[in-house]
């Protein structure tokens, strides 16, 4: 079995108790713009009013995962403690840190492309475009070293990422979608999610019950790749992509 180029990072255990959350289809380049005088942008946790030129109150939520197939399911027991875990959009963090159950607020800058960051001890760092739903999943380093071991999967120690898809169809996992993608590995991808299983991926297409497909040990990117989504023979659906360092992407996509 090839070994994953992590450390096992020992996680104190417990019995997790989870908070399951509905989210809406979100997509890369969000954008924040100031909803003006008692105004609201009614999108994204956006709040009523916002700070002149400083940017907008957003309101958002550490979801700490468990099982990466459930990317909206919330770990709430003792480990899955998110007032741990440091969160930025475009440099900014919140003046106090998220809740033990991950709630927080942000006053965001304004502008486009924006993008959440997630981090802490014994977490993978996260990235998430800024989007419609601001739930933001982060996972314990142990837990993602075993996924990669048990699907004998290996992320070198620098210049590759991993990127998680979460296909829906309005506010519902879609299953049956296949991908494509122009990202660089040595590792099979994507896997898609199993049914039977939250730690054994499986190599073929389509997606199952939870509509997620994972790109891991892929190369760094300079320029956004290309993933292309294709659900029973349907039209495409194209979603552009940035991979980071040591850092899982999670980009949730509407696929009709």
């Amino acid at each position: 079995m090839i070994r994953a180029a992590m450390v096992v990072l020992l996680l104190a255990s417990c019995t997790a108790s989870t908070n399951d959350f509905p989210t809406r289809p979100g997509g890369p380049g969000g954008i924040v713009t100031s909803p003006g005088p008692g105004g609201t942008t009614g999108d994204g946790g956006v709040g009523d009013a916002s700070d002149g030129d400083a940017g907008v109150a957003v309101s958002g939520r550490i979801c700490i995962v468990r099982d990466l197939r459930k990317l909206t399911t919330c770990d709430t027991s003792v480990r899955g403690d998110a007032s741990v875990v440091k969160v930025t959009i475009g440099g900014r963090s919140p003046l106090a840190p998220p809740a033990k159950t991950g709630e927080f607020s942000i006053v965001a800058p304004l502008g486009s492309d924006l993008v959440w960051h997630a981090s802490g001890t014994n977490f993978v760092t996260t990235a998430m475009p800024f989007g419609p739903d601001n739930t933001i999943p982060i996972v314990a380093s142990a837990d993602y070293t075993d996924l990669l071991n048990q699907n004998q999967v290996t992320i070198l120690a620098e210049g590759q990422g991993s990127v998680f898809v979460r296909a829906v169809s309005g506010a519902v996992p879609a299953s049956g979608v296949s991908a494509t993608s122009n990202l660089v590995t040595g590792n099979v991808v994507p896997r898609y999610d199993a049914d039977t299983s939250a730690t054994d991926w499986r190599e073929l297409g389509p997606t199952q019950a939870d509509g997620v497909m994972w790109f891991p040990g892929v190369q760094v990117t300079t320029t956004p790749a290309q993933i292309t989504l294709t659900r029973n023979g349907g039209t495409p659906v194209k979603l552009s992509v940035n991979v980071e360092d040591q850092t899982i992407t999670f980009v949730t996509q509407d696929v009709p």
